[in-house]
Formats: structure tokens, C-alpha cells, sequence
């Protein structure tokens, strides 16, 4: 019985042996994989927002801090401070497409890992990597991008407190991870715990930190905001239309009834008062995350959304061949 029990033993662990290390060689596979798609197609990414986005990198070289977030602030139209960090930590070492290409490999390999965390199968991370909104990520939303970075980080913890706390360091590098700070509160206040566990010292104290960062985060950044909201503010009842559909579909199939009306009532809130774009792409993914991928109906309704969001990439990546950019271009 002894034998029998440590041959079962030697069993169990070569099997945890093999599981570590064919999640090792994938996690390996995939930061390859995206790292040399990255290097390919970012050089020929380079009108849009790109080239003023080229041209401050490129400027950078041999700035100090300072400088950089000056030159950030006139050249991009951008405050965001965790961005000219990393633009001054790298400008004089590597070429901005290599640079791109390690961060779009890093956040694809965080998503795998995101993913495999909460048990989530391999054709969704599939399908996320070759949507129209991951590679939007990749090439075109560069200061979005590192947000997302971080903001994956945050989904490691399980604290919600430690997630806030991840979350505003991602706004340090885009004002849009508050849409996911908002969601992840909205998510905590649907909670039966929440109230009683707010209570507790150590969750009170995080909490006031956290609104006070907030606060100063709207203090110091307000006119940037103010400026933004006149940019991409919208309130045509017809661009709704994407937001109300996917608010429908959170309503209809995800269990949790009252997250996902709330959700939805936030997201279409936002859309018709910020325009549509920047969040329906949030909308998109929060959609998918949430639906269960164990139902056959549910399977089909995401399989439809991977559909859309496969062919609207083949069209972008054919515009970022033909126009250098995959939003104002019209070659057809």
C-alpha cells in the first residue's frame, strides 16, 4: 500500500511537471509569436496618431524627464505621466518598434495568464489576440495600451482594494482605466459583502486612500478632462445602438442580473455622453469575459462577436498595408 501510494505520488507530480511546463512553453510561444507579428506590422503603422507618436520618441533621445513631459505635452497632446516614464527609461536604448513590440508581446502574454487564471479555454484568448480591438491595442492606442498593461496586473489580485490601487497606477498612463475602476466598484456595490467588509480597518483605510487618489486625480487633471470630454463628447441617439446591443446581451445571459444591468445602464450612460468608441471597445470585452463560454447558446452569441471582431481587424490590418494607418483610409 506504501509503494502503491508514493508510485501515485510520483504520478501526481509528474503530471503537475508536465501542466507547469506546457504552460511555460506556451506562455514562451505566444510572447514570441506576438512580439514578431508586433515588429512586422509596425513598420508599416506609422501615419495617424503614429507619426506624431514616432516623432516624440525619436525627440526624446537624450531629454531628461522633464523635458520628455514637456515635449510629450506640446508634441501628442498628452499629460499622462506614466507614459513619458517609460518613453524616457527607453527612447536611448531601443528603436520605438522594438520597444512597441515588447510591450504588445508582454500584455498578450499577461492576458494568456489572465485567462488561464480564472479558467478561461484557449480559443477565447485566441480569438481576443485576433480581434479588431486587441490589435487597436497594439498599434494604434499606444498610451491605452500600457494602461491595459496594468490593469491585467490588477486582475492577479484578489483583494479589491490591491485591484483599485493597480487600477489608478494603469490611469497614470491613460484616463480610460477609470471605465474599468468604475466597473470593478459597480461590480464590489452589487455585492452583499461589500458594505460590511468596507468596515474593517485595514479595507477603510485603503478605501479612503483610494477616493482621496481619485479625487486628486480629477484635481489635477481636470482641465485635460474638461478638454477630452469636448473631444469625444456625443449625444446622437442613434450611436447608442452598439452599447444597447451589448447591454442587452449582458442582460439576457449573464446570470448575475443586477451587474449586468447596472453594467449596461454605466456603459450607455458613458457612450451617449463621451461618445462611443474608446468604450464600446471595453464594452466589447467585459461582454465576452462575462458570458459563460460553458453554454451552447452562449458559445454561439460569442462566436458571432469573434466573427465581427475577426473581419473588422482584416480590414484594419489591410488599411495599416495600404494606408499606413487603419482609421482614415478609404481604399477601397
Amino acid at each position: 500500500m506504501l509503494f502503491e501510494s508514493n508510485k501515485a505520488g510520483k504520478s501526481n507530480l509528474i503530471q503537475k511537471k508536465i501542466i507547469v511546463n506546457l504552460s511555460t512553453l506556451n506562455t514562451f510561444f505566444f510572447f514570441i509569436t506576438t512580439f514578431c507579428i508586433s515588429l512586422l506590422f509596425s513598420g508599416f503603422y506609422i501615419k495617424g496618431d503614429q507619426f506624431a507618436y514616432i516623432d516624440f520618441y525619436e525627440a526624446s533621445k537624450g531629454l531628461s524627464f522633464l523635458e520628455t513631459y514637456i515635449l510629450q505635452i506640446y508634441s501628442i497632446g498628452s499629460a499622462d505621466l506614466g507614459y513619458s516614464i517609460l518613453i524616457w527609461l527607453f527612447s536611448d536604448f531601443v528603436s520605438k518598434n522594438i520597444f512597441i513590440s515588447l510591450a504588445n508581446a508582454i500584455l498578450g502574454v499577461l492576458l494568456y495568464k489572465i485567462l488561464k487564471k480564472y479558467n478561461y479555454p484557449i480559443w477565447l484568448y485566441v480569438g481576443l489576440m485576433l480581434s479588431f480591438y486587441m490589435f487597436v491595442l497594439f498599434f494604434a492606442a499606444e498610451r491605452l495600451k500600457f494602461a491595459a498593461i496594468f490593469v491585467l496586473i490588477a486582475f492577479f489580485y484578489e483583494s479589491f482594494f490591491k485591484r483599485c490601487f493597480v487600477i489608478l497606477v494603469a490611469t497614470l498612463f491613460h484616463a480610460q482605466a477609470l471605465f474599468v475602476l468604475a466597473l470593478v466598484i459597480i461590480y464590489e456595490l452589487t455585492r452583499n459583502t461589500f458594505i460590511s467588509n468596507i468596515f474593517k480597518f485595514k479595507n477603510l483605510i485603503a478605501f479612503v486612500f483610494i477616493s482621496f487618489a481619485i479625487l486628486i486625480f480629477f484635481i489635477l487633471g481636470f482641465e485635460i478632462i474638461v478638454q477630452k470630454f469636448n473631444a469625444y463628447s456625443s449625444y446622437e441617439i442613434f450611436s447608442l445602438a452598439k452599447p444597447f446591443a451589448l447591454g442587452l446581451i449582458s442582460i439576457v445571459f449573464m446570470r448575475d442580473k443586477f451587474f449586468a444591468l447596472s453594467s449596461s445602464v454605466f456603459f450607455l450612460l458613458s457612450c451617449f455622453v463621451l461618445g462611443t468608441d474608446r468604450i464600446v471597445m471595453i464594452q466589447f470585452i467585459f461582454v465576452i469575459l462575462f458570458l459563460d463560454h460553458n453554454r451552447k447558446n452562449q458559445i454561439f452569441t460569442l462566436l458571432l462577436l469573434f466573427s465581427y471582431l475577426f473581419f473588422k481587424n482584416i480590414d484594419f490590418i489591410y488599411k495599416i498595408f495600404i494606408c499606413g494607418e487603419g482609421f482614415v483610409c478609404m481604399p477601397y
